[in-house]
């Protein structure tokens, strides 16, 4: 009786990692590697909408240094993704179209006729840090606050 119990509960525990990892947005190995390339561009979404999900990242140190997070709708044209971009931002943090308060962070929104992107910025120890959540889908196809959401989810890897 014992056995199974330890059993049962070492089946359940699995399970419940297996489904907080496949609630991460970023895949932790992915997250060791941009902590490692880049200690202070070290930002990921802690979620993504619904469907989305991680396609690939990169970091770019010149000329300015950004890390880019790239997500992709499943079984949607490749139009369908949302790039989170962790970039520095000199001075102030710029207004947009719109501003959303999600989760106690004031985001800002604003479009062109080829993209839509929310954005925050963040403190960080050598001035500010402008979090970005940025995609081709328009606003009549994607609303603009789950972008917004996206952005407002943005976090330091610790």
């Amino acid at each position: 009786m014992r056995r199974a119990l330890v059993l049962a509960l070492s089946a359940a525990a699995v399970l419940a990692s297996s489904a907080a990892a496949a609630l991460v947005p970023v895949p932790l190995l992915v997250q060791h590697a941009i902590t490692k390339r880049t200690a202070v561009l070290n930002y990921v979404p802690a979620r993504v909408p619904f469907g989305f999900r991680y396609a690939r990242w990169s970091y770019t140190a010149s000329p300015q240094p950004v890390t880019r997070i790239w997500f992709q709708r499943r079984g949607k044209p490749a139009a369908w993704q949302i790039t989170f971009v962790a970039s520095r931002q000199g001075g102030v943090c710029p207004r947009g179209e719109k501003s959303y308060q999600v989760d106690g962070n004031k985001v800002w929104w604003s479009h062109t006729r080829n993209e839509q992107q929310a954005w925050r910025c963040v403190a960080a120890s050598k001035g500010l840090v402008r979090l970005t959540a940025a995609t081709p889908i328009a606003p009549t196809a994607f609303a603009a606050v789950g972008l917004a959401q996206v952005a407002a989810a943005g976090h330091r890897i610790r």
